[in-house]
């Protein structure tokens, strides 16, 4: 027997257990809304060139049928495109939906937390929901999202909206954040009362009570963050605020990207913020994952005894439970699943040029070239 393929069998069973903890109490909303009182809901979108995806948005929008007071808010980051004009068309129709211009963010801030904090002060709403361009609502999931918050009572709510895949790198990549958070994630200790170094949150969805938002102080206690959301997730694990994460699928929607091209750059500009790990624990995780997962792709020269055949099937038997768990929440599918190791290699590529960009900024997302930060301690 060799001890390839069982160390990496070995030293990838404490990720499989933990990513099965999480997806047995990783729940849906109740699929009816709890009644609740008519409350006034604030939907804050900051949306920069987003032309060809805020008019879905929109229409959903205006689709919904919740028992709520509803507005729409889209903040234009200086954009460039039609996206002010169009969003102005839907204003015309609906006096719900209002758009506020923006010239880019001030000193000391980035674009997304400006844009994040001048929402939350122009809503008018006891709930603020924040959310993206590329998300779409169902009909009855906002009014469940509330009722949720107001029967449990949350600080915050953030969800995982059912995700639309359109491309085989959409389908390769995509899966890999639920897979990363199933594995690597703490989620189930916080969902059973215990505290934890960071509370995940998502910002394809996050509803907060006005009261709570203003009380951890908002998104100016970190405006220069790239990654708002895990930066503000951390920000609740230290004052050890109230955060539920839920599957969001039946609530809301969202394609992230579209295309290659879109899914390399969006994973290399947020992926080493999102872990939120020094470098050295960032690169020994990535070569943790090259050994477990890319390794598999060596295993037609391995099988040589039955012994090692039963050790990488089993091995291979885990990795695809676990792959599988985390497409079925993002609507990956058994072909994302099958996707597994290229995909891994692909990703640990990609997570170098995402600290690349985190130690010397060069790319640009939509325009703009994040400042120069320190790695964390």
């Amino acid at each position: 027997m060799h001890l390839f393929p069982l160390l990496p069998a070995l030293l990838f069973v404490p990720a499989c257990l933990n990513a099965m903890l999480n997806a047995a109490t990783f729940r849906r909303l109740p699929p009816r809304p709890i009644a609740c009182a008519r409350e006034r809901v604030s939907i804050l979108v900051p949306a920069r060139n987003e032309a060809e995806r805020i008019g879905p948005l929109l229409d959903s929008f205006l689709a919904l049928d919740d028992r709520l007071d509803l507005e729409l808010i889209v903040y234009d980051d200086d954009s460039s495109d039609e996206m002010g004009a169009i969003v102005e068309g839907y204003a015309a129709r609906d006096p719900r939906v209002r758009l506020l211009h923006g010239n880019g963010p001030p000193p000391g801030w980035t674009g997304r937390t400006n844009g994040l904090h001048t929402l939350a002060g122009a809503a008018q709403g006891d709930w603020l929901l924040f959310t993206d361009a590329d998300v779409t609502f169902e009909p009855g999931g906002v009014e469940r999202a509330v009722a949720v918050m107001q029967a449990d009572k949350l600080d915050m709510l953030t969800l995982y909206p059912r995700q639309i895949l359109g491309t085989w790198a959409e389908r390769a990549f995509v899966p890999l954040m639920v897979y990363a958070f199933y594995c690597f994630g703490p989620q189930w200790i916080h969902r059973r009362g215990g505290k934890v170094p960071i509370k995940p949150l998502n910002g394809q969805f996050n509803l907060w009570s006005r009261a709570s938002y203003d009380g951890v102080g908002g998104y100016a206690a970190i405006k220069d963050a790239w990654l708002d959301d895990m930066t503000m997730g951390r920000r609740l694990a230290a004052l050890d605020r109230s955060l539920c994460y839920r599957a969001g699928a039946g609530v809301a929607n969202c394609r992230m990207y579209r295309g290659f091209g879109e899914v390399w750059r969006g994973f290399a500009k947020h992926t080493f913020d999102a872990y939120g790990l020094p470098p050295a624990g960032y690169f020994a995780l990535q070569a943790y994952q090259a050994v477990t997962h890319v390794a598999l792709l060596g295993l037609p020269w391995m099988l040589s005894t039955p012994e090692d055949r039963a050790i990488a099937l089993a091995w291979v038997a885990m990795i695809a439970l676990t792959r599988l768990v985390a497409c079925l929440q993002c609507n990956g599918g058994w072909t994302s699943a099958l996707l597994d190791p290229f995909a891994l290699a692909a990703s640990i590529v990609n997570a170098c040029e995402s600290y690349r960009q985190f130690v010397r900024p060069s790319a640009a997302w939509k325009g703009r070239i994040r400042v120069k930060a320190t790695p964390p301690a």
